[in-house]
């Protein structure tokens, strides 16, 4: 009780009025202020000095105290604090109060630390692949012979039409099977239409093989394992990345972090 806190005593918006404390202790007040006044009173060392000063010297007194310094004076006068009881309902409300938060606390522990599965961490990580190949094949500078097929399938994906991209990059992939842009594509269409398993067999082969999409396909090829529930096999590919460089080397490694 020292300090600037000392004005505060009397002032409604912070500690009980001189009314609410009087009225306290001589039995005047109505139920629900009583509530209010012996809820503030377990928080406020200020106010439950007062009281106990009062108490010790006698409530007749309180009228004749002018100010918080009185009451201060009269509260330095008493040899040892007073320990106010709880009845059973106040004990019931605080110790609800405890369990809700250990509860919530014990739930956001659980929330943070557990495990994700494997569904939840494809969701958190997956993103489809922007189309990086010129839409007009034949009118980029130093145009390569295309098929119709290749630049048809490349148009609908980029149109976000990934079911019907998929049976033109596969027409592609007939005319050209060393095209590994169309076969990194078509696994890409896969994992859009939820066809794990040959997306999968797409980016095994476009890892091994083509060097532009070779880190680009590990990525999805892990992805594509986890999502089948192959998490051993995404671990060590996610560990090649994120050791090795490349595509999502950075997600890499927070991914690995979630197993």
């Amino acid at each position: 009780m020292r300090g600037n806190l000392h004005h505060h005593i009397f002032e409604p918006s912070n500690c009980l009025s001189r009314e609410e404390l009087q009225g306290y202790l001589e039995g005047e007040l109505t139920p629900g202020k009583m509530r209010r006044v012996e809820n503030h009173l377990l928080d406020c060392p200020l106010c439950s000095d007062a009281i106990e000063g009062v108490e010790e010297v006698g409530s007749q007194s309180f009228s004749r105290l002018p100010d918080f310094n009185s009451i201060h004076q009269v509260t330095a006068v008493k040899k040892s604090a007073i320990i106010r009881q709880l009845t059973p309902a106040r004990v019931m409300a605080r110790l609800a109060a405890v369990a809700a938060v250990v509860v919530i606390g014990a739930v956001g522990y659980f929330n943070w630390f557990r495990p994700m599965d494997n569904d939840a961490l494809y969701t958190q990580f997956y993103a489809v692949y922007q189309n990086d190949i010129p839409l007009n094949l034949r009118s980029s500078e130093n145009a390569q012979p295309v098929n119709d097929a290749f630049e048809s399938a490349v148009n609908s994906y980029s149109a976000g039409k990934f079911a019907a991209s998929l049976p033109l990059f596969e027409a592609a992939l007939v005319a050209d099977p060393g095209n590994d842009a169309a076969r990194f594509f078509a696994g890409i269409a896969c994992l859009e239409t939820k066809q794990w398993d040959k997306a999968a067999a797409f980016f095994e082969t476009v890892r091994n093989g083509s060097e532009s999409y070779a880190s680009k396909a590990t990525w999805y090829l892990a992805l594509s394992c986890l999502k089948k529930g192959e998490k051993e096999k995404a671990r060590a590919l996610l560990s090649e990345l994120a050791e090795n460089g490349g595509f999502k080397e950075y997600e890499a490694g927070q991914l690995l972090k979630k197993f």
